[in-house]
């Protein structure tokens, strides 16, 4: 019996704390984009951040009273007191399962509504789903009559938290062109609620200052795209309403998505790529973003005889002319020269490829060893691609990412006999890196998840430019058929090894010995 309480208590421990909690929405995360009065009542709103699954908002047409810190009251004219309830109503949202993703724009038309507590709504909703939607109305709270945007002006206010507790998200109010400035007993008026800025969370699109300038609907014609800071302002500027008093056929403008653009642009880094003295035939790398986010940095790490150095260059911004950057660790420099894309944003489609940038390493005399390298985040790509457009291959752990060219053993930026020669070295001695390195694919030619004699062949094929075994190639291929074959190796004495490699291709045969001397170490 005590196993089944501990199950029933765990189950319970899951349901309780399992799922996802309701993030703290702040005011601006929820813009209202579109009111309409006139006919049938409708309003358009817009998430600037993810709404999490269960995440609740509210939305009402009842006034603050700043005085009574409450919603509105009307004013019972006989004794001039507010204790009469409140006239309005609310309903409120409840993001589904799959949450609801920043910049969707979603529409309510209020086709019915039904007094009481919490009263009945026939809702038609774009954007959204319509089950999402429940009534809200609170007799003692905001009002038991029900969400209704008056013609003689009004608000429609949103809040996250409770009715009794309101965290206020948002506000428009079409009743003039400012919010009250004291506390008001107005049926249809409203202060401006705690935790709200006029001009940046909080718009008033009347035509005046007075009561009677009041406007039936209203709606945003401002830009779609850009961060959320730039979107909330632009909405919160009057300059980008529309107003009238007649009604709007789309009170959305035909927006059905909002680009929002992260404030802060991703950094890319780059880790790891090889370079050679004197060589630069497979250089500048060309980086190109995979992804549909901003790219602003690049970030060069070079390790210089195991000491590191950093410089990061903008991708846009750059001065005229000052696109080279020479770094210098204890008297040995290497060159790093990053030339801008000025010509295309770095906004991408995902299925566009689009160049961010050009990178040219040239290495002096005494670079041998050295490494320029690259990092990226975990949700931003690349692709490196030298200067015959082969793509590199690349590996990472935890969004680090390195890049190599296979075949390239002795990491010196090309592909000769010293590769096919140093991977025998490594196979006999057991020295080949861990599967998973950039090292490991590197010397896995043809790329079937082992590292063999295939691969020393493929390496020789690679160097006479023929086709490997699988569809992996490194460069330009001739078609001619040709035939390696790696004789076993020959011990010469304790410290010397012969190999015998010989290649045929159509009718010609051809032969290559290597000595080779090893020390102790």
């Amino acid at each position: 019996m005590m196993k089944w309480h501990r199950f029933l208590y765990g189950l319970l421990f899951i349901m309780v704390v399992g799922g996802p909690a309701a993030a703290q929405l702040l005011p601006g995360d929820i813009v209202v984009i579109g009111v309409q009065s006139d006919g049938t009542d409708r309003f358009a709103w817009v998430p600037l951040v993810d709404l999490v699954p269960g995440q609740e908002v509210y939305f009402t047409d009842a006034g603050w009273n700043a005085e009574a810190h409450a919603f509105q009251r009307q004013v019972n004219a006989t004794s001039n007191s507010s204790t009469i309830s409140p006239s309005g109503g609310a309903i409120r949202y409840t993001a589904p399962l799959q949450g609801l993703a920043a910049g969707t724009v979603v529409e309510v038309k209020i086709d019915r509504r039904t007094k009481g507590e919490p009263g009945a709504y026939t809702l038609a909703v774009t954007g959204a789903s319509a089950d999402d939607f429940f009534a809200a109305n609170d007799t003692d709270v905001v009002g038991d009559q029900g969400l209704s945007i008056a013609t003689t002006g009004d608000q429609l206010l949103v809040l996250t938290g409770s009715l009794l507790q309101p965290a206020f998200v948002f506000g428009v109010n079409t009743g003039a062109d400012q919010w009250d400035l004291g506390s008001t007993t107005a049926q249809h008026s409203s202060d401006l609620p705690p935790g709200l800025t006029e001009g940046l969370t909080a718009i008033a699109i009347g035509a005046g200052p007075d009561a009677g300038n009041e406007v039936d609907n209203g709606r945003y014609t401002g830009p779609a795209t850009g961060t959320r800071e730039t979107i909330l302002a632009m909405i919160a500027d009057r300059a980008h309403w529309e107003t009238s008093d007649t009604a709007i056929d789309d009170l959305t403008g035909g927006r059905s998505l909002f680009d929002l653009i992260p404030a802060d642009p991703v950094i890319v880094r780059l880790d790891t790529i090889f370079v050679a003295p004197g060589d630069t035939s497979r250089m500048p790398i060309t980086i190109v973003n995979t992804t549909d986010r901003q790219v602003g940095f690049l970030r060069f790490r070079v390790i210089l005889k195991g000491q590191a150095a950093f410089v990061q260059i903008p991708i846009s911004g750059i001065p005229e002319g000052v696109d080279i950057e020479t770094i210098s660790v204890d008297g040995e420099s290497l060159t790093v020269s990053v030339t801008p894309q000025f010509g295309q944003p770095s906004i991408i489609t995902v299925d566009t490829l689009r160049i961010i940038g050009e990178l040219r390493m040239i290495p002096d005399d005494d670079a041998l060893g050295k490494t320029v390298g690259v990092y990226i985040l975990e949700d931003t790509s690349f692709t490196a691609q030298d200067t015959s457009g082969l793509t590199l291959i690349t590996s990472g752990l935890d969004g680090a990412v390195q890049v190599g060219i296979r075949g390239d053993i002795n990491i010196d930026s090309r592909v000769n006999i010293l590769d096919a020669t140093s991977l025998v070295y490594r196979m006999i001695h057991d020295k080949l890196s861990a599967p998973g390195t950039i090292f490991y694919q590197m010397a896995d030619v043809n790329a079937d998840g082992l590292v063999n004699v295939v691969d020393v062949i493929g390496i020789i094929r690679m160097i006479l430019g023929l086709p490997l075994v699988d569809a992996v190639q490194t460069r330009t291929i001739y078609t001619a058929e040709a035939f390696a074959r790696l004789h076993a190796p020959r011990p010469i004495d304790n410290h010397s090894l012969g190999i015998l490699l010989s290649i045929k291709a159509g009718q010609h045969v051809a032969g290559l010995y290597a000595e080779f001397s090893f020390n102790s170490s």
